[in-house]
């Protein structure tokens, strides 16, 4: 199955040859992305107070409502408990049966993108901080500093889970995990929310933007090893007044996605709108516990597998 959320926040999801099997009109936040259950049960984030549980089949498991309007994109830990923020600041713990395990109170954004780590310690982002916090809901460290948080953070975790590599919004930090001390940075301009992703080389590859859109590669120690950068919007096509605009506010428009799958290839929808598929040097870190944007190639957002 592959589920698409689009219009005005309808979940879509169709089988392996494209057929529409069932559509919900949730008002899915749209950048808040989905979670998947150990059986397979899908949870979902919307803009009426409320995270869903959804069937396979699309019918509704359970609601669980919140203090505020919009509800962000959860992930799942081993034991089933699902996390996610919402519009209140609030980070909340559910079990799986829909109930309420606890709330962190003031901990994280909407627009966060938690990520857990094998002792079930959840790293999130919460303007201008970032906190690890403990599966109890206590916050076991807390970073202060405008540099980390972000509006769209992403987080990875190498095999070891010693080192927490986090996007800012200038760059790349690697943190350890254990008490969030900063261990290296790597400048960019601006990050992107395309994601990101730790091969099993110890390659980082994540996405920014200078004057054009695209991934770069990063070693281990935080150097660059390559770029792939396409043009947002071909110059040419643009008014001279534009470009100055744009030039000015240095954004050029477009974003980057991509996902590292397992036999080392790169899938990317780049910036001039295009699918590009690039061979690299290794793929997606497995054995890491939390190695790509929402986990895994399947995006599953959980750390069952």
């Amino acid at each position: 199955m592959v589920y698409i959320v689009w219009g005005a926040g309808q979940l879509v999801a169709f089988d392996r040859a494209g057929k529409t099997r069932w559509s919900r009109d949730l008002g899915v936040v749209e950048f808040a992305g989905t979670a998947f259950g150990p059986d397979n049960t899908l949870y979902v984030g919307s803009k009426s107070n409320s995270l869903y549980a959804i069937s396979p089949d699309g019918s509704v498991k359970w609601q669980f409502r919140t203090g505020a309007e919009k509800v962000g994109g959860p992930v799942v830990g081993r034991d089933g408990t699902i996390y996610f923020g919402c519009s209140d600041w609030n980070f909340y713990a559910l079990n799986p049966n829909g109930t309420l395990k606890w709330i962190c109170t003031n901990a994280v954004r909407l627009s966060s993108r938690p990520i857990i780590g094998p002792d079930e310690t959840i790293y999130v982002d919460c303007w201008e901080r970032f906190h690890a916090i403990a599966s109890d809901g206590t916050v076991k460290w807390t970073i202060t500093n405008a540099s980390v948080g972000m509006a769209y953070c992403c987080a990875i975790l190498d095999n070891s889970a010693k080192t927490l590599f986090v996007c800012a919004t200038d760059g790349v930090i690697a943190l350890k995990a254990a008490t969030g001390e900063t261990v290296w940075k790597h400048n960019a301009d601006t990050v992107l929310i395309g994601g990101m992703a730790l091969a099993s080389d110890g390659t980082i590859y994540f996405a920014s933007y200078s004057r054009w859109c695209g991934i770069e590669a990063l070693d281990r120690n935080g150097e660059s090893k390559w770029r792939f950068w396409r043009e947002a919007f071909p110059r040419q096509l643009l008014p001279a007044l534009w470009i100055r605009i744009m030039n000015r506010s240095k954004r050029l428009g477009g974003n980057v996605a991509f996902t590292l799958t397992e036999d080392g290839r790169l899938y990317a929808i780049m910036a001039d709108s295009k699918l590009y598929a690039l061979q690299v040097s290794s793929g997606l870190a497995t054995n890491a516990p939390w190695p790509m944007f929402k986990h895994d190639v399947r995006h599953s957002g959980g750390t069952v597998r």
